[in-house]
């Protein structure tokens, strides 16, 4: 089982961790390297009481991680020597852990009587205190972390032990030795049976050192040297590296002591807004090394959409319109959420001058596509009587489960599930009554971003069809572009020779929007438009008018002259533009093709606007 951090556990299959061809009959855990996380030491076979000589025992070596950690050995005096009883209990800013030694862990073999502690990033530990079974209680303060100690009961408490180097503990080929030190004052021996304080290395590989106070307390530490490390950058970023025109990314490098980037840029991030292929190149401690390739894909956005202004002569509710595809509406010029959809928008009651601004969208991706083994086999396989197997497969991006094909024995309802393998979390379930025979049912399950996961009937008799031996499968299966189905479940050589359930899955890629740029548009109300000239003198006449309008310009009205005609409801009828050379004049509009009625006309200049009121009969 898995500690999910929350209170809660989620079973993890056997063979996801400790994959082999027979059953792990016993086990015992420890630290058997001395880099503070668990070891494992099983053996194998088909029987409890039969040896196999072809299954041999295996060691399972726990590779780590950047997490600190603290193991204690106690020895008993007053108490029984293996300290069996004891109680180790470590406290800090995390809160409070316990272990006790305890005898005959384990089946066949014995798991290891030292306390182990896992400290994530913390370095010291405040307090470690040993109840002894004697009932002698031992305490320590401010332990360094990354140590196994010993503690004699009522004795010594063990030194605390530090390998150092002048850099990392690595060796470059034609390079100086390595010189790795412990800290002073004590007794020294290495694994190498030197009895110095340092000790200069040049051979890659497990080095440890026991330091003792003279006492009989001693502590270990070891380190592991690598020659030439494969030091190949990593990139990660802060989101997809597929986005919209306009938008960015943001990669980041793993540390190193330098960096060179496609493209130009030497700090540890790059913020990247235009399509192609980055790497970065960073400096080694034996060498420049440069990641792989991340592509960064830009999708293309459309134009802004053509959206007239709106005038309206009173107060109330105003209608535009805008030219282009997927349009959608705000009411802010940046940020926020559309307030309607679609080429036209009836805004609420207006009453005083107002913007609203528009975009257009394009949508990028979401096909779909058909996948997985696409029929059962007719003559190998049977209807399932157990749910414990069931399909793997590997996301290579997010995409939906639409469907699946499935062959039942019996209607009923059969609980599916979505399960992320990393962790054994139940994704996404649902409960579904499948017909008799053959059908396809519909899931629509969103596979949430790339990794290990697996489909199955969560629990029960599914009593659906599923290919054994014989079926010849074709592993691995494609999911269309956006994954593939690697294997089922099953333990061994048969998790390619069966096939559990889910038939011809139709999967459907992630679909990305793309907004243009924002488009305002103002719907002004009343008599006066925005930035009025002060002191205007132009004239609209007659006024009814039947065939035209004749429009005196004031002095001030001079280069472009943009005249707007709207009719009542605020909808644009027209649009004129007059090149002026000097100020005033006299311009023509003609009006006998508009319908009879009451109009706006809204003219704009380069000294302001003004908005009049006409009549056409």
């Amino acid at each position: 089982y898995r500690n999910n951090g929350n209170s809660t556990f989620s079973t993890i299959t056997f063979n996801d961790v400790f994959p082999a061809a027979k059953t792990m009959h016993s086990f015992a855990t420890g630290d058997l390297n001395n880099d503070g996380f668990q070891d494992v030491f099983a053996s194998y076979g088909d029987t409890y009481v039969s040896p196999n000589m072809s299954n041999p025992d295996r060691l399972w070596l726990n590779d780590g991680n950047d997490n600190h950690w603290l193991t204690v050995r106690l020895q008993g005096t007053e108490s029984n020597r293996d300290a069996i009883g004891a109680r180790v209990t470590i406290t800090g800013p995390w809160g409070t852990q316990i272990r006790e030694v305890r005898a005959g862990e384990s089946y066949g073999i014995v798991t290891s009587f030292a306390c182990s502690f896992g400290l994530g990033a913390h370095e010291v530990i405040p307090e470690v205190m040993i109840n002894w079974p004697s009932g002698q209680v031992d305490v320590l303060e401010n332990v360094q972390a990354d140590q196994t100690i010993t503690v004699i009961e009522g004795i010594c408490v063990s030194p605390q032990v530090e390998i150092t180097s002048e850099g990392p503990f690595i060796l470059c080929s034609g390079g100086d030795p390595l010189t790795i030190s412990a800290n002073p004052g004590y007794e020294y021996l290495w694994n190498t049976e030197e009895t110095t304080q340092s000790i200069d290395i040049t051979e890659p590989g497990s080095y440890s050192v026991t330091i003792s106070d003279g006492e009989g307390c001693t502590a270990t530490a070891s380190v592991f040297v690598v020659e030439d490390p494969d030091e190949t950058p990593v990139i990660t970023t802060s989101g997809p590296t597929t986005f919209c025109e306009g938008d960015e990314v943001v990669l980041s490098s793993s540390p190193a002591a330098g960096y060179s980037w496609t493209g130009g840029g030497s700090g540890q991030t790059l913020v990247v807004d235009e399509a192609g292929a980055y790497t970065v190149t960073i400096d080694g401690v034996c060498g420049q090394f440069t990641s792989a390739p991340i592509e960064v894909e830009v999708l293309d956005a459309p134009d802004p959409p053509l959206v007239p202004d709106v005038h309206l002569q009173v107060p109330g509710q105003a209608m535009l319109e805008a030219e282009g595809e997927m349009i959608s509406w705000y009411d802010v010029p940046v940020g926020g959420t559309p307030v309607a959809t679609g080429n036209q928008y009836m805004t609420p009651v207006i009453d005083e001058n107002t913007s609203f601004w528009a975009t257009a969208g394009v949508e990028h991706g979401g096909g779909s596509a058909q996948g997985a083994k696409s029929a059962r086999s007719a003559q190998f396989g049977q209807y399932h009587t157990n749910a414990d197997n069931y399909q793997h497969f590997t996301a290579f991006e997010p995409f939906y489960i639409r469907s699946v094909r499935v062959y039942a024995n019996g209607a009923g309802n059969r609980n599916i599930g979505l399960i992320d393998r990393s962790n054994g979390s139940t994704v996404q379930s649902q409960v579904i009554n499948i017909p008799n025979g053959e059908s396809v049912v519909d899931l629509d399950f969103l596979v949430p971003e790339a990794g290990d996961y697996a489909l199955r009937v969560m629990s029960g008799n599914p009593q659906l069809w599923r290919d054994g031996i014989g079926s010849a499968q074709s592993y691995p299966y494609a999911l269309g572009t956006v994954g593939t189905m690697t294997s089922s479940s099953a333990s061994g050589n048969n998790a390619t020779a069966y096939y559990y359930f889910f038939y011809d899955w139709e999967v459907e890629e992630m679909s990305t929007m793309c907004e243009s740029e924002r488009t305002e548009v103002l719907v002004t109300v009343g008599g006066v438009g925005v930035g009025e000239a002060t002191g205007a003198t132009t004239r609209v006449w007659p006024n009814p008018a039947t065939d035209m309008l004749t429009i005196t310009l004031g002095d001030e009205v001079n280069g472009e002259l943009v005249m707007d005609l709207f009719d009542i409801t605020g909808r644009r009828v027209s649009t004129t533009v007059s090149e002026r050379e000097a100020g005033g004049g006299v311009v023509l509009l003609p009006v006998s093709g508009l319908a009879r009625g009451e109009y706006v006309l809204h003219l704009q200049h380069a000294s302001g606007s003004s908005t009049h009121r006409v009549i056409v009969q």
